[in-house]
C-alpha cells in the first residue's frame, strides 16, 4: 500500500539522487533499485523475520560445518576404516613415496641438528664477549 508520505519519500530520493523524477533518467538502475529499497516502508515484522532468517542460515552454515571438521577431526565416527583407505596408487608408487618421504625427513634432521649446532656457538660467542666485556670494564 502505497501511502502519500511513501510517493513523497520515493520522488525526494530519486530527486537526491539526481534523478528527474519525470524522465527516469539518472544513476545507473541498480543503484535506483538500492536506493528505492531503501526509501520503501519496512515494517518493524519484516525486518524482525528478515534477522531471523539470516540466523537460521547461519544456524545451517555452521552446523554444516561443524559436521566437516568432526569428520577431519576423526573419520572413524562416520564409518570409515583407516587400515583400508581405498587408493588409486599402485603399491610401488606408494612405497617410493614413503621413501621420498623419509628422504626428507633425515634431510630435515640435519638440517634442524647443523641449525641447532651454529645456534649454540653463536650462544658460546655471545657469552665469551659478554664476560671479556665485563673484565674489562
Amino acid at each position: 500500500m502505497t501511502t502519500k508520505k511513501t510517493r513523497k519519500r520515493d520522488s525526494q530520493s530519486r530527486q537526491n539522487l539526481g534523478e528527474d523524477s519525470r524522465s527516469g533518467q539518472g544513476l545507473p538502475s541498480n543503484v535506483e533499485s538500492d536506493a528505492r529499497l531503501f526509501a520503501m516502508d519496512v515494517e518493524g515484522d519484516e525486518l524482525i523475520a528478515f534477522f531471523q532468517e539470516l540466523g537460521k542460515e547461519k544456524e545451517r552454515k555452521t552446523r554444516h560445518l561443524s559436521i566437516i571438521k568432526a569428520f577431519l577431526d576423526d573419520p572413524t565416527k562416520f564409518g570409515v576404516d583407516l587400515k583400508n583407505i581405498p587408493s588409486s596408487s599402485t603399491p610401488e608408487e606408494i612405497e617410493k613415496r614413503k621413501q621420498e618421504l623419509a628422504y626428507r625427513a633425515e634431510l630435515l634432521k640435519a638440517v634442524l641438528e647443523s641449525t641447532e649446532a651454529e645456534l649454540e656457538a653463536l650462544k658460546s660467542i655471545a657469552e665469551e664477549e659478554q664476560s671479556h666485556g665485563k673484565e674489562s670494564g
